[in-house]
């Protein structure tokens, strides 16, 4: 197997542990950040700087905290699935919280789609359906009898 594959396979592994974690991870790393600001700050101070100098300029330093943590959650997981996921949610708490809305909805939907279906199924059947033996018009016959008054008559 070839190294760009390998690292591949790992990084999809790392992916799938992360999304199948969740939220569990995110404290630790909050925490690891929040340390390395306060490890930032106290060589600031040690510097000669004062507590707060030093706390902002930690945080110059180290970058965009929120930055980071959409980085860290994009490359740990699976966005499409958790934003699918989310939205999924969010669709079933507005269809529990207004049932008369959901079924209004629903009813029409299925008017809709059975009209629709009927006028389509009918439009197929007698319009762009060809008849049976418009290919073979030799082939067609018509029959007749001959009723007691002498005229010719169709027969079914």
């Amino acid at each position: 197997m070839s190294a760009r594959r390998e690292s591949r396979l790992r990084a999809f592994a790392a992916k799938v542990r992360g999304f199948l974690r969740g939220r569990k991870r995110d404290g630790e790393f909050n925490d690891e950040i929040q340390e390395h600001l306060q490890l930032l700050a106290e060589k600031f101070v040690a510097q000669g700087m004062s507590r707060e100098e030093a706390a902002a300029a930690a945080r110059r330093q180290f970058g965009n905290v929120t930055l980071l943590q959409e980085d860290r959650r994009a490359l740990q997981g699976f966005l499409f699935f958790e934003a699918l996921w989310q939205d999924l949610r969010l669709s079933l708490r507005i269809i529990l919280k207004s049932p008369g809305f959901t079924a209004t909805a629903v009813l029409t939907l299925a008017l809709g789609i059975g009209a629709n279906t009927t006028i389509f199924s009918w439009i197929h059947g007698v319009l762009l359906n060809p008849l049976p033996g418009a290919g073979e018009p030799h082939r067609i016959v018509e029959l007749e009898s001959l009723a007691p008054s002498g005229e010719w008559v169709p027969t079914s």
